[in-house]
């Protein structure tokens, strides 16, 4: 009995793997019609992904963090902790910002 199981699993890995090889395409076209904005998501994602491939990595020492941190060793005044929170808010006045530019760009919104 377990000698026919193994003769009918190995005729079938080759059907399988046909099987899944025009079934998966369909699907992932079926999918990109359902979700178009997953779809370009995502297509976006693998792009940046293939070009973060090529391109070098950020030494460690040209990092935000390690920049303000020299930068605060610099000026004893400051300190690294208060650059390092002026910084952090700056990012959080310009993140809101954005948000606001982003709704004001919204067509045929309520307000």
């Amino acid at each position: 009995m377990q000698a026919i199981a193994n003769l009918i699993a190995w005729f079938a890995k080759p059907i399988v793997r046909i099987f899944l090889a025009i079934v998966s395409p369909i699907s992932w076209i079926l999918w990109a019609f359902a979700n178009p904005e997953g779809a370009a998501n995502l297509f976006i994602c693998k792009i940046i992904d293939l070009v973060a491939l090529v391109l070098p990595s950020t030494p460690p020492q040209l990092k935000i963090g390690a920049l303000i941190s020299s930068a605060g060793g610099s000026v004893p005044i400051i300190g690294s902790g208060i650059l390092f929170d002026v910084v952090q808010m700056i990012g959080v006045m310009l993140g809101v910002v954005l948000v606001i530019k982003v709704y004001k760009l919204i067509p045929f919104k309520a307000t």
